[in-house]
């Protein structure tokens, strides 16, 4: 077959003008193995999602149709056009489709040689470059690929005797006994979290100390930070460990909590946890590439490389997509749907999380609920358990007014979306000093 899969073609343009023409078609398209993401030219792949989105929703393709859902008025009249020359079935799908398939993979097998010749030409060590293309083909394999969804009921059956009988693989228990109970356990494989508020709540705070509960099992968590630098990741994880503030709010009404001083004592606290933090199966990558297309890669990396348990994601608005569509809300959906399906591929839970519509400062009860997660609704229908994060404390400050003694701390961890699972609110307890979460205690947590 003589054609050059890395450039555009009349393949896709054929391929186009048999979805736009013929019902039959768009139905051969979508239950096929194919996906509407392998067309390169930008123009027809923006189209093509029109077409399979109205076919989806069991509507005919029309030129008004078209036309209300921002389809090109150009390309739309040449497809139309073409359609009155050749007929609707002089270009098959199951011919032009697998060529568009194969094309978009010798794009993606392209781009990653050129980066590979690059990096040798720039004096990269050969290893190296060698493992960057090794997360090249990662991201090579999640671009192109395309899920078949069919089941085996047999295997589905068993996995859930399984689980309601307790012989599954166990949840992993995170140090908060109230959302154990409110998770079914803990952090269960295949699933995805997030975990949303408002800044100033603590939701990195808690997911530090989530990760963390990983870390002290010798378990392989990566932490990716797109927000926070390393050093106060470093710091937040050793006041977790060592129980000492480097804050200087000596006011805060926390009487157990022990300010560091300098002192031997402190001192040798510091620096025993500082040497666990370095032997420790820690990993935090900060900053640096945020498409999702790169996390992936990474965390596929480590599958292959002595494993991994879980993935922490800080987060998930500061992430990008290796080709932007220009819509922040298509893209956040992209990388949520990305996010879940590297939960189910390599069989670990992959907690991310999210910032909070600003809207909901406006209402006069600020607790969040699913319609505040920011830029798609996307995320609430992909995320297997969706907790927010709340605590009237922090409105109390901001408005200048006393705190009661009982809402000192207090964290109310709502569980609005639970995939099978308990919904409805828990108790946690926030020390600012430490920026550390523990189970709510019924005692009164104000200095006498």
């Amino acid at each position: 077959m003589s054609f050059d899969p890395t450039a555009p073609n009349e393949y896709e343009r054929g391929l186009a003008y048999a979805l736009l023409c013929s019902k039959d078609a768009r139905r051969e398209y979508s239950e096929g193995p194919w996906d509407v993401k392998h067309v390169g030219q930008k123009p027809l792949r923006d189209l093509l999602r029109i077409v399979m989105d109205l076919h989806d929703d069991g509507l005919e393709v029309t030129h008004p149709d078209l036309m209300a859902r921002g389809g090109n008025p150009t390309l739309i009249a040449e497809l139309y056009a073409l359609r009155a020359e050749a007929g609707p079935d002089a270009y098959p799908v199951s011919h032009h489709a697998p060529i568009v398939h194969e094309g978009a993979i010798g794009r993606a097998v392209r781009e990653a040689g050129a980066i590979a010749s690059a990096q040798m030409a720039g004096g990269e060590k050969p290893s190296r470059v060698a493992d960057e293309l090794m997360d090249l083909v990662g991201a090579i394999q999640l671009r192109t690929a395309v899920v078949d969804d069919a089941a085996d009921m047999q295997e589905a059956t068993e996995r859930f005797i399984d689980d309601v009988t307790g012989q599954s693989t166990p949840a992993l228990s995170s140090r908060w006994k109230n959302v154990n109970k409110a998770l079914n356990g803990g952090l269960r494989p295949k699933k995805f979290y997030i975990v949303a508020a408002r800044p100033g709540m603590g939701k990195t705070a808690l997911a530090v100390q989530w990760a963390a509960d990983y870390w002290r099992k010798s378990m392989r968590a990566p932490f990716f930070s797109f927000e926070m630098p390393a050093d106060e990741i470093a710091g937040r994880i050793i006041q977790d460990e060592t129980g000492l503030s480097f804050q200087a709010d000596l006011d805060h009404p926390y009487n157990e909590v022990q300010h560091f001083s300098g002192s031997s004592e402190h001192r040798r606290k510091l620096q025993r946890a500082a040497t666990e933090l370095v032997a420790s199966s820690h990993r935090v990558f900060v900053g640096g590439d945020r498409t999702i297309e790169r996390v992936v890669a990474k965390c596929r990396k480590l599958a292959r490389t002595g494993g991994i348990d879980a993935v922490f994601i800080d987060y998930l608005q500061l992430m990008d997509v290796a080709r932007p569509s220009g819509n922040k809300a298509i893209d956040v959906g992209e990388i949520s749907k990305k996010l879940k399906a590297l939960a189910m591929d390599l069989d670990i839970p992959v907690v991310a999380l999210s910032q909070l519509n600003r809207d909901l400062e406006k209402r006069p009860n600020r607790r969040p609920i699913l319609s505040d997660l920011r830029d798609s609704g996307s995320l609430e229908q992909d995320a297997d358990a969706v907790m927010f994060l709340y605590r009237e404390e922090y409105y109390l400050e901001l408005a200048g007014a006393a705190v009661p003694d009982d809402k000192v701390g207090l964290t109310e961890a709502i569980v609005a979306k639970h995939r099978g699972g308990w919904t409805g609110t828990t108790l946690l307890d926030f020390c600012r000093p430490l920026t550390r979460f523990t189970d709510r205690q019924s005692v009164d947590r104000r200095a006498a």
